[in-house]
């Protein structure tokens, strides 16, 4: 294995003679196997190790698990740091799962003692049925190119400059850990929790990989070569927009950009995404919160008659003008102010359900699967919707729905059809006609489909997408946490 290993290092450039690492260790086999390997290859290149080990504060065998730590590294002469963390009390303060907090937590212990000894590689565990486990877990959840790539063998740390985190064990399966340790007469500390399959990703630990496995038993290489293949596409593809983008794109304002819509709807569409994305990133400054849904409205806009334009996060807009696109930050203020709270493409919701605050409330959006419902619960279900005096909720059949939803405040232009066969009343009409007072009138949430108003939150539901027995999926909309009338 430490050849195998050895190899792996070289290939991805992991490591350079004299390099100072921190290196997680649970105690588990992976972690464990980790530090060994490392201190094999210590004197080849000169390494100097600080191990990193991280109280949860949620299993009773932790206290066994800091002991044991604290004596391997003796045992091998590496300094040993240990940490001591209430995650499940700070996993419900910052409404995260226990597992994630745990996650942020070892992170956070990682990047301050790599600071604090200067050390620029931080070293984890993670192998090959780990990355298989990672690649599963993104498809199932919904996931684009970068996602399938599963975890790298060398990457940045995010927000920590000069810092490289590596996986040094992503090339050996677990089996191949375990018996190396076993051949080592090496002991491991187990975690029963993993054994649990309360936790997504244990359940397809546990329960998915093995029925792969019976499938082929060389399912877990056979998806983790898919996942190095899909990274070679990804930083391909990645390249090919950086190219583009940096010869066919022009900064003539401050934080503003011009692209020539014309040449870039000759694109492939895939590319025309990839390019959007990576515009709105640069231009943000980050990727957090830059979704398909905001790619895909300004993909949409492409085809718009000059004028049009879309609202997007963090400040910015995007607007099409003769045969430019323009993307930047917003510039002008309106009359009405444009604020979006959210944009949705009602096919990610499908089995979920998303929230967002929206105005002095919170909506909260869920499709269901009606078409699966057996005829007497369609039937029970048509009737409580044709029933609810609700103002909070209301439904939408999603079959004819083509265009993203979009969650935000008034515009100009905005219009509500107000019957079956498709007449229009503007909304600024509407809003004089339901004696709404002008004052609020230009921060009144609503629920949109470009300039059309599917429901002006609390008051009226346009006569559109109806939801009858043939329809296949329902989008459900409930407004809460405010009293009659938005408190208006």
């Amino acid at each position: 294995m430490i050849n195998k290993v050895r190899k792996y290092i070289f290939e991805n450039h992991m490591l350079n003679k004299g390099d100072r690492i921190v290196l997680g260790v649970s105690g588990g086999a992976d972690s464990v196997a980790l530090l060994i390997a490392l201190c094999v290859l210590q004197k080849e290149w000169e390494l100097d190790l600080n191990v990193i080990h991280v109280h949860h504060g949620i299993r009773t065998e932790a206290d066994e698990d800091v002991v044991f730590v604290e004596q391997l590294c003796r045992s091998l002469g590496v300094a040993c740091h240990v940490f001591y963390e209430d995650v499940p009390a700070l996993a419900a303060q910052q409404k995260m799962s226990e597992e994630e907090m745990g996650r942020k937590c070892r992170y956070m212990h990682f990047t301050e003692v790599a600071r604090k000894t200067g050390s620029t590689k931080i070293a984890v565990a993670h192998h090959m049925d780990d990355q298989a486990e990672t690649v599963l877990f993104h498809l199932s959840r919904g996931t684009d190119l970068a996602g399938m790539r599963g975890m790298l063998p060398v990457s940045m740390m995010e927000q920590e400059e000069g810092i490289t985190l590596i996986r040094p064990l992503l090339c050996c399966r677990k089996e191949e850990i375990t018996a190396y340790l076993t051949t080592q007469q090496v002991t491991w500390r187990e975690d029963v929790t993993n054994q649990e399959n309360q936790y997504a990703r244990n359940r397809i630990r546990n329960l998915v990989i093995p029925q792969l496995t019976m499938v082929n038993e060389r399912a877990v290489s056979h998806i983790a070569n898919f996942a190095a293949q899909a990274a070679a596409y990804e930083k391909f593809f990645d390249n090919q927009v950086k190219r583009y983008v940096e010869e066919h794109v022009r900064m003539e304002e401050e934080n503003r950009i011009y692209i020539d819509r014309n040449r870039l709807s000759e694109e492939e569409p895939v590319f025309i995404q990839g390019i959007l994305y990576e515009l709105l990133c640069q231009l943000s400054g980050r990727k957090k919160d830059i979704t398909a849904v905001h790619v895909q409205a300004v993909y949409d806009l492409l085809k718009k008659q000059s004028g049009r334009a879309v609202s997007l996060p963090y400040g910015m807009e995007a607007k099409v003008s003769y045969e430019n696109l323009i993307i930047g930050k917003c510039s002008v203020k309106r009359e009405w102010e444009d604020e979006v709270y959210a944009v949705w493409n009602w096919q990610e919701l499908i089995g979920k359900e998303y929230r967002v605050e929206a105005g002095k409330g919170i909506l909260s959006a869920k499709v269901t699967d009606f078409a699966k419902l057996d005829p007497h619960k369609r039937e029970i279900f048509l009737n409580n919707i044709r029933n609810s005096k609700n103002n909070y909720t209301k439904y939408f059949g999603c079959d004819t729905i083509k265009n993203t939803l979009c969650i935000r405040k008034p515009k100009p232009d905005d219009y509500l059809i107000v019957d079956r066969t498709g007449n229009h009343k503007r909304l600024s009409r509407y809003f004089i006609d339901a004696k709404i007072p002008m004052e609020v009138r230009t921060d009144w949430p609503l629920v949109t489909e470009e300039d059309s108003v599917l429901w002006v939150i609390g008051r009226r539901r346009a006569e559109v997408f109806p939801v009858c027995m043939d329809t296949q999926y329902i989008l459900e909309l409930r407004y809460e946490g405010v009293s009659d009338e938005l408190s208006y």
